[in-house]
């Protein structure tokens, strides 16, 4: 996954937010099998494991609470920084 968006997360924070917790902690993990996939053309990065560090996540809400910074500070590690509007 090399772009995640996550739209209305207000309504995330109101369901079940330990299921997103598990979600991210997953999109950050490799395959245990590679099912018929062709590693010539995946980038080298994410064979490395580094995909968490060059995935660009776009995460809009209404507003935002300590709970999702947490989540997304651990989940969340792009190389280029963070903006929050």
């Amino acid at each position: 996954v090399e772009v995640m968006v996550i739209d209305q997360l207000e309504y995330h924070l109101m369901q079940n937010f330990s299921h997103m917790d598990t979600v991210l902690g997953a999109v950050n993990q490799q395959p245990l099998r590679p099912r018929g996939a062709d590693f010539t053309r995946v980038r080298d990065y994410f064979l490395d494991g580094h995909q968490k560090l060059f995935r660009q996540t776009i995460v809009m809400s209404s507003h935002m609470t300590p709970e999702a910074n947490s989540v997304l500070g651990r989940h969340c590690l792009n190389v280029r920084g963070l903006v929050k509007t």
